[in-house]
C-alpha cells in the first residue's frame, strides 16, 4: 500500500502525515474506512473512533511541533476545513413538542431539542454552541413557530441559520406565510423521516459555510472570528494577544480615482501589508474595507504604528495617500472575539485626526460607552412600546421672506431614568445593532399621523422631511410600508419629504438607487443632506437627480470667518441652481450668516436663528401662527 510504503520509509514524515490524518479522521472517521476498507463501519462504535483518533493525533502533536514550528494546531485545522476536506459534525436544534425524527437524525447529525420557540431563542442566543440548521413545528406553546420565525428575522439571524418547517395546516396562506417569514422549506404532517433526512442533507449542503475572502484569499469574518476563537481557546495565556480593528480612511474614493480594479489591489496590498508588519495570528477581512488581526501585543510598536498606517497607494502610474485607523483592544478573559471586534472599532471610531494619532487603544472611558450603548439596546424595544421616543420639528424658512416652507423630523429619546438622551448617544447603537430601521419607521409613521390630524382639525400642513439610514434600504419590510405610506390615502404628495445624507447614498448599491425613484414617483421630493461633508458630493450629482440639496453646517458656520468658504458656497448654489436643484443652508445662528445666504441666492434656511427644534404641540402653535400672520408657503413677491 502506497500510504504505509510512504510512512517506512521515511521515519521523519510518519508523524506529520500522521498528524494530519488524525485530524482528518476526527472529524470525519469515513475517510479512516475509505483508506482502511477492512475496517468496517460496523466493526466499531463511532465514539470509539472519534476516541482512537483523538489519542493517536495527541501522540504525535508534539512531533509537528518540532518538526513544523511555523503551523499551529488551529491553524491546520481551519486550512484542512477550508479545502473541504473535513465538515464538523452539524448540530441541528429541532424545535417541536414531540420528535419522530429523533433517532434518525442522531445517526447522522448532532441533535438538541426545544419545547417551544421562547427556548429555541434562548439556545441560540446564549451561542453556547452553533447550529446548522432548524426543524420547527408552527403550533408549538408559549411562543409558536410562526413568532419564532418572526423574531430571528427581526433580530436578522436568518442569513446562515435556515429553517425547515413542519405543521399541520397545509394551507397556502400558512406555507405563504411560513416562506415571507424566512423559512426555507415546508412541508406538512404526516411525514416521511426519510424525506426530512434528505431535505437536512440538501439545505445544510447548500448553507455550507465558506470561511475564505475570495479578494485577499484570507479568512472573511466568519473566518476570522473562528480561527480567532480557537487559537484563543489554545493559547497558555490569552492576555499576550492584542486584537487590532483596521479601517482604510476614505478608502471608496480610490474607487472613483482607481476605478474597482484598483480599489481591489488596494484591498488585497493592504491585507498583506497586515502580515508583513505586525505578523498576526489570524487576519481577516470583515467588510469591504474593515480588516482585524489578532496579534501578540509583543508585536505592536506604538512609536512606529503611525507611520505603519501610512499608505502611499500607486497604481498603474498614479498615486494617492490614504491613512489607515487603528483600534486596540488588549485581550481579556471571559471576553467573546465579537465582542472584541466591537471594542476595537469602538476605540477606532474614537480617532478624531489622522494627523495627531491614527489610532487609540479601548480604555475604560470607551468601556463605559460600550456598555452604555448595549443597555440601551437593551431598552430599545421598551422605550419604542412605551413611546419613549418623540418627534421634533425644526422649522425651514424661505430665504428671501421668512416663510414656513418645510421642517425637518428630528427624534428625542425622554429616557425615564437618564432623561433627554442625544441622539449621537443612541443613533449608533441602534445602526450597529441593526434597529435604526424601526426606528425610522416610527418617525415616518407619526409624521404622517400629525398630518392627519391637521387635516382633521384645519391646521395647516407643511411638508415635513423625515431621514433615512442607508440601512433602512436593505431592510424590505420598512421599504414596503414606506411605499405603501407614501401611495395612500392618509397623506397627500409632497406631504412627507425623504432625507439621505451623503454617507448613506455613496453606501448604496446601484439596484438600491431605483427605491430612490420609486420614492419619487410615489410623490416625495429627495433631499441630499450633509452636501460637502464628503469626496463624492458633485459625483452624487451626477448620479441621481435630487429635488433639494442641504448644504452642511459646517459651510454656514464658517461664513464669518473664511473667505474662501463663501467663495464656495456660492459657487455651489450658482451650480446647483443650473441642474434646476434648490439648495437648503442648514445651521444659520446669525443675522450675518442670514443675509450673506439671502444675498447668495441661497432658497432656504434652516436653523436656531429663526427656530430650534419644536416638539409637535410647539411646532402646531408655530404653524398656526405663521398661518395666521400670512408667513407660510412661498413668497408671491
Amino acid at each position: 500500500m502506497p500510504f504505509l510504503f510512504f510512512c517506512l520509509n521515511f521515519p521523519a514524515g510518519i508523524f506529520f502525515v500522521c498528524d494530519l490524518c488524525g485530524l482528518f479522521f476526527h472529524f470525519r472517521p469515513s475517510l479512516l474506512f475509505l483508506l482502511f476498507p477492512q475496517l468496517s463501519p460496523g466493526l466499531f462504535p463511532q465514539q470509539l473512533v472519534h476516541l482512537l483518533i483523538v489519542l493517536l493525533a495527541a501522540l504525535f502533536q508534539s512531533a509537528v511541533s518540532l518538526l513544523f514550528p511555523f503551523f499551529s494546531a488551529a491553524e491546520l485545522i481551519i486550512q484542512l476545513l477550508d479545502h473541504a476536506f473535513l465538515e464538523f459534525p452539524a448540530k441541528v436544534l429541532v424545535i417541536l413538542p414531540y420528535c419522530l425524527t429523533d433517532q434518525l437524525l442522531q445517526d447522522h447529525y448532532q441533535v438538541f431539542q426545544a419545547e417551544n420557540g421562547k427556548q429555541a431563542i434562548e439556545m441560540i442566543e446564549s451561542k453556547e454552541r452553533i447550529y446548522r440548521l432548524v426543524l420547527l413545528d408552527i403550533q408549538m406553546p408559549v411562543m409558536d413557530g410562526f413568532g419564532f420565525l418572526d423574531y430571528m428575522k427581526k433580530k436578522d439571524m436568518l442569513k446562515n441559520l435556515p429553517v425547515i418547517v413542519i405543521s399541520g395546516d397545509s394551507s397556502d396562506a400558512s406555507v405563504l406565510h411560513a416562506y415571507k417569514l424566512g423559512a426555507v422549506d415546508f412541508f406538512s404532517k404526516p411525514f416521511s423521516p426519510e424525506i426530512i433526512l434528505n431535505r437536512v442533507h440538501n439545505i445544510l449542503s447548500l448553507y455550507k459555510h465558506d470561511y475564505k475572502d475570495e479578494l485577499t484569499g484570507g479568512y472573511n469574518r466568519s473566518g476570522f472570528i473562528q480561527m480567532a476563537e480557537n487559537i484563543l481557546y489554545n493559547a497558555s495565556d490569552k492576555t499576550e494577544y492584542a486584537l487590532m480593528f483596521l479601517d482604510i480612511k476614505n478608502f471608496k474614493a480610490t474607487n472613483e480615482l482607481f476605478g474597482t480594479e484598483g480599489g481591489d489591489s488596494i484591498l488585497r496590498d493592504f491585507y498583506q501589508r497586515i502580515g508583513t508588519i505586525w505578523r498576526p495570528a489570524v487576519t481577516g477581512r470583515l467588510d469591504t474595507d474593515h480588516f482585524a488581526c489578532l496579534v501578540l501585543q509583543s508585536h505592536i510598536n506604538m512609536d512606529t504604528l503611525g507611520n505603519e498606517l501610512k499608505l502611499n497607494i500607486q497604481f498603474k502610474g498614479r498615486g494617492m495617500k490614504l491613512y489607515g485607523y487603528c483600534g486596540i483592544y488588549y485581550v481579556e478573559e471571559g471576553v467573546s472575539v465579537t465582542s472584541m471586534i466591537d471594542r476595537a472599532k469602538l476605540a477606532e471610531e474614537s480617532i478624531l485626526s489622522d494627523h495627531v494619532q491614527p489610532f487609540a487603544v479601548f480604555d475604560d472611558s470607551m468601556r463605559r460607552l460600550y456598555v452604555d450603548q448595549m443597555e440601551l439596546m437593551s431598552e430599545y424595544e421598551t422605550a419604542i412600546a412605551n413611546e419613549e421616543f418623540k418627534v421634533y420639528y425644526q422649522p425651514v424658512v424661505e430665504a428671501t421672506s421668512g416663510n414656513l416652507i418645510s421642517a425637518e423630523a428630528l427624534v428625542r429619546w425622554v429616557h425615564p431614568q437618564r432623561g433627554l438622551v442625544s441622539p449621537a448617544a443612541f443613533i449608533p447603537a441602534l445602526e450597529n445593532g441593526g434597529h435604526i430601521s424601526k426606528l425610522d419607521w416610527f418617525i415616518a409613521d407619526r409624521v404622517a399621523k400629525v398630518d392627519q390630524r391637521c387635516y382633521a382639525e384645519g391646521i395647516p400642513v407643511v411638508p415635513v422631511s423625515v431621514n433615512l439610514s442607508w440601512m433602512d434600504f436593505y431592510d424590505e419590510e420598512m421599504l414596503q410600508r414606506l411605499v405603501e405610506l407614501l401611495k395612500s390615502d392618509a397623506i397627500k404628495k409632497g406631504d412627507i419629504r425623504l432625507e439621505i445624507t451623503e454617507t448613506s447614498y455613496a453606501a448604496l448599491e446601484s439596484d438600491r438607487e431605483k427605491i430612490l425613484e420609486e420614492f419619487h414617483l410615489s410623490g416625495a421630493k429627495i433631499l441630499l443632506d450633509d452636501f460637502g461633508s464628503g469626496f463624492s458630493s458633485f459625483g452624487m450629482l451626477k448620479r441621481y437627480n435630487f429635488d433639494i440639496l442641504k448644504l452642511d453646517m459646517t459651510f454656514t458656520r464658517q461664513i464669518e470667518t473664511s473667505p474662501k468658504v463663501c467663495t464656495i458656497i456660492n459657487g455651489i448654489i450658482q451650480m446647483v441652481h443650473h441642474l434646476g436643484i434648490k439648495v437648503i443652508a442648514e445651521g444659520a445662528e446669525t443675522e450675518a450668516q442670514v443675509k450673506f445666504l439671502r444675498e447668495n441666492d441661497c432658497d432656504y434656511i434652516q436653523g436656531y436663528y429663526f427656530s430650534k427644534p419644536l416638539p409637535e404641540a410647539d411646532f402646531l402653535a408655530y404653524v398656526q401662527k405663521a398661518a395666521a400672520e400670512g408667513r407660510i408657503g412661498p413668497s408671491t413677491k
